[in-house]
């Protein structure tokens, strides 16, 4: 059964943007996120997982592989900020499919 790890609520104005790093993870498992996309920036906030970027809608969600893959985002420009919610759990390695970052 995969443990929850705290959730949390993104607001992130113009000119932020979420550093670069990978979470930690304990042992036997992976740090995985599931992040709700409430509002979209005018211009970028680009999720970046595994060097690879990330289409966002609104009302959507993304998987990140927090534990498994560096992330970031681009700077987020304009006067529409990004609003996500982020859901966490501690999922066994055996769970978790690692090709699974498309």
């Amino acid at each position: 059964m995969p443990k929850t790890l705290h959730d949390f609520v993104y607001y992130m104005d113009s000119g932020t943007k979420l550093h670069f790093h990978r979470d930690p993870n304990d042992e036997g498992t992976y740090h995985i996120r599931f992040n709700v996309i409430l509002k979209i920036p005018d211009e970028g906030g680009i999720p970046i997982y595994g060097g690879k970027k990330k289409e966002m809608n609104e009302r959507c969600y993304i998987i990140c592989r927090s534990g498994m893959d560096f992330h970031t985002s681009s700077v987020i420009k304009g006067d529409t900020p990004k609003i996500l919610i982020s859901f966490g759990f501690s999922i066994p390695t055996d769970k978790v499919h690692l090709y699974s970052n498309r």
